[in-house]
């Protein structure tokens, strides 16, 4: 059975700006998608896949006007939702406000990936408190893990000793710092095998900038992925036609493996 995904980075504005952030947000920045397109994706897919998923993004979603009508609307049209959040808007020293936030912001039955990392921590030295309470807040309520972003053996060793082994932890590798931030868990570089994380996989990402074959390629604004500025499903479908792994994986073979190229979407990017 074919899945299907989709990825909404719903914003380029957060509260943070942290050095390895690979879609370089920041409070200043505005941008956003509009809900119409991300309502009317999953709409038009919603009926065509019976596994189906959405992780919501950013920036920092919660910053986000419309979010708990957007995650509503994706649960009810059976998707397994998730959404990435820094839990800027839990208050340690407030446990009634951080519920009603909860309450305001995220549905029931919505995952949450709450980003812990040192780069994190930077910012917000009462990040471990807030992931506590809302570990507390949302039991029997939201699935929580954590998105860890880590750079070398040393700092994931030093990570999974940072948090307490009831906390399910998504190492994320960070092997460049800012725009373009590699993503190590999107695809394994093999020097006998290459091959487009993405595929022929169904799905794509929204984003402020317009709609993109692959996460990647959205937080990069790489041309050759990107289908279209606004969501039309003939775009998309025509795009995915087009848009052969067979045919990108033939260019990629014959692409020459630099010494400073680490993953394949870094050859994709180069082509």
């Amino acid at each position: 059975m074919i899945r299907f995904s989709l990825i909404s980075i719903l914003t380029e504005r957060c509260n943070l700006s942290c050095e390895h952030c690979s879609s370089s947000s920041t409070p200043k920045k505005n941008a956003q998608v509009d809900i119409e397109d991300v309502t009317k994706a999953m709409s038009d897919f919603s009926q065509d896949f019976k596994d189906k998923q959405h992780l919501v993004s950013g920036g920092e979603p919660t910053l986000y006007k419309g979010l708990r009508e957007l995650l509503t609307f994706s649960k009810d049209h059976g998707y397994k939702t998730g959404v990435v959040t820094n839990a800027h808007w839990v208050n340690p020293n407030n446990i009634s406000q951080s519920e009603e936030l909860l309450e305001k912001l995220i549905p029931e039955n919505i995952s949450l990936f709450a980003s812990f990392d040192f780069y994190h921590l930077r910012k917000d030295p009462s990040l471990r408190d807030r992931i506590y309470l809302l570990y507390e807040i949302t039991k029997g309520r939201n699935h929580v893990s954590l998105d860890g972003a880590y750079n070398g053996t040393k700092e994931l060793r030093n990570l999974f000793d940072a948090i307490d082994e009831e906390w399910e932890l998504n190492p994320i590798q960070v092997q460049k710092i800012g725009r373009g931030a590699l993503m190590e868990n999107m695809g394994q570089l093999d020097k006998k095998y290459l091959y487009c994380p993405m595929g022929n996989n169904k799905g794509f990402t929204i984003s402020p900038d317009g709609i993109y074959h692959c996460f990647r390629g959205a937080l990069n604004h790489n041309p050759r992925t990107k289908i279209s500025d606004k969501y039309l499903k003939g775009a998309i479908e025509q795009f995915s036609q087009n848009f052969s792994a067979f045919s990108l994986n033939q260019e990629i073979k014959s692409h020459g493996i630099d010494s400073d190229l680490t993953h394949v979407c870094d050859i994709c990017e180069k082509l």
